[in-house]
């Protein structure tokens, strides 16, 4: 979805007085076909210029490297569909 509005993406991202930057990270199941296109729009617009190299898209994303990802994240969106969701668990 956060991809739909190119344009208003790239104001948002690109703003002179509060830039954001998006980090995506994450894999399809591999039966997940409608998430692996998902993830190539993801990797293309982390690619495309003009936006200014706001996009970053994280490969080989795994539990450990979420640790790390975490810990500067003002906002974290888990959005997995049943039955390929990943269930995390405390402590």
């Amino acid at each position: 979805m956060i991809l739909r509005d190119a344009q208003r993406l790239k104001k948002i991202l690109n703003d002179r007085w509060k830039p954001v930057q998006i980090i995506f990270a994450g894999k399809a199941h591999p039966a997940d076909d409608p998430g692996k296109r998902v993830l190539q729009q993801v990797f293309n617009a982390a690619k495309d210029p003009s936006f200014g190299g706001r996009i970053a898209f994280v490969e080989d994303y795994d539990e450990q490297l979420a640790q790390y990802l975490v810990h500067g994240v003002d906002v974290w969106l888990n959005n997995p569909l049943p039955p390929w969701k990943l269930v995390a668990r405390a402590g």
